[in-house]
């Protein structure tokens, strides 16, 4: 999908709907009163106090056990019997047969949603013996070759997720890629409110990428070669103080258009629009998109050490206060909530570790971003960096 496929995408268009075939369904008429002096009469509703106890059933049972009523019984459920399992060995085959024709793309594709909302556009395949690592940097390199921009990579254990952006439209789309050790790939587009594209454009797109997933050593070789371009399985070296302020900056200066709807009108009249909690969701994605997934190697010093009494999450919180003037003189501590937080949960076999610091000691850790909000970021899997 070239930057032209979304050549119309963020742009508000007014649709009618006349040309759309809708089916009503004729409401029921009402019954007479003779009609419902026919009807059979309603089952009663359940009752705790005359239910048939297991007591009651079990000496009914023996009451008809060796007679001709327990017979008949037996056969019948022993008829029954056989017709379920004939039941159920058609669903499964019929299962079976849906589940194999669901292998392609093309058939899993689905655009689901009010295109006034927004459509979520997903599609996916399964390639036995394609590992999750190997799928998500082919898919790496085929975003580049599509003119995206690719953002971070998140794998743990046996599964991981990968986002690449177009930033040609306002807010960015977004396409986010998940996949397992098991050959389960799949790729997601959510568009905002507004934003409209062609669905056969976008199944092609994502089936074109899907279909040029490669197995074995021959993709293990392009997903390498992939992240030697993107880096994104590598570390980048930043200061505590230097990320917050990067980061924050970055998260207002792209939520600031949202911020800024109905403003002049408040100004002029003291009232007009205001965005939604759905505005900021998409204007936010891209965000999340670029930095969950990359890998940091933070140096500052620690603001606050504190362990979950439940979980024994063992985090810590940088001291991200910023230093002004020509001296370099920062701000106190006090200030530390006012900037965006960075912190850092620690890795489970740093106990030791953790165990030694203390609030205002300097400390280097190497950590993977797994989620950012507007006004902070956490990592996770923390370990001292060398």
């Amino acid at each position: 999908m070239t930057n032209s496929t979304f050549a119309h995408a963020g742009t508000l268009r007014r649709r009618t709907f006349a040309h759309l075939r809708v089916r009503f369904v004729p409401a029921r008429p009402r019954r007479t009163a003779q009609q419902k002096q026919t009807d059979p009469p309603e089952q009663p509703a359940w009752n705790f106090a005359t239910a048939p106890t297991r007591a009651s059933q079990r000496r009914s049972w023996r009451q008809r056990k060796g007679t001709g009523e327990w017979a008949d019984s037996e056969t019948a459920k022993s008829s029954r019997s056989q017709k379920m399992r004939k039941v159920i060995g058609a669903l499964c085959l019929l299962t079976a047969s849906i589940c194999a024709e669901a292998g392609t793309c093309e058939e899993s594709f689905q655009a689901i949603g009010d295109a006034r909302n927004g459509l979520l556009f997903t599609g996916q395949v399964r390639l036995p013996g394609l590992r999750a690592a190997s799928a998500l940097g082919q898919l790496q390199q085929l975003a580049l070759d599509g003119g995206y921009e690719v953002g971070g990579e998140l794998i743990r254990g046996n599964a991981g997720e990968l986002s690449f952006l177009q930033t040609s439209n306002h807010p960015a789309v977004v396409v986010r890629a998940t996949a397992s050790d098991v050959g389960q790939v799949s790729l997601a587009m959510k568009l905002a409110a507004g934003q409209t594209v062609k669905e056969e454009a976008v199944r092609t797109e994502f089936c074109s990428m899907l279909g040029k997933l490669k197995t074995g050593p021959e993709g293990e070789a392009i997903a390498s070669a992939a992240r030697a371009k993107t880096h994104t399985d590598q570390f980048i070296d930043v200061k505590a103080e230097k990320l917050s302020a990067d980061v924050g900056g970055d998260v207002k200066k792209t939520l600031a258009p949202v911020a800024s709807i109905g403003r002049f009108s408040k100004f002029l009249i003291g009232t007009g629009p205001s965005a939604t909690s759905k505005d900021y969701e998409d204007a936010f994605a891209p965000i999340r998109a670029k930095y969950i997934g990359r890998n940091y190697r933070i140096d500052g010093q620690i603001y606050t050490v504190s362990q979950d009494r439940i979980t024994g999450e063992m985090q810590l919180a940088y001291l991200v206060t910023k230093t002004r003037g020509l001296l370099g003189i920062r701000q106190e501590s006090s200030y530390n909530d006012l900037n965006f937080a960075v912190t850092c949960v620690l890795a489970a076999d740093q106990a030791k570790l953790f165990a030694t610091l203390n609030d205002g000691n300097w400390i280097k850790l190497m950590g993977t971003v797994t989620a950012i909000y507007p006004g902070s970021m956490k990592l996770a899997d923390c370990r001292q960096a060398p």
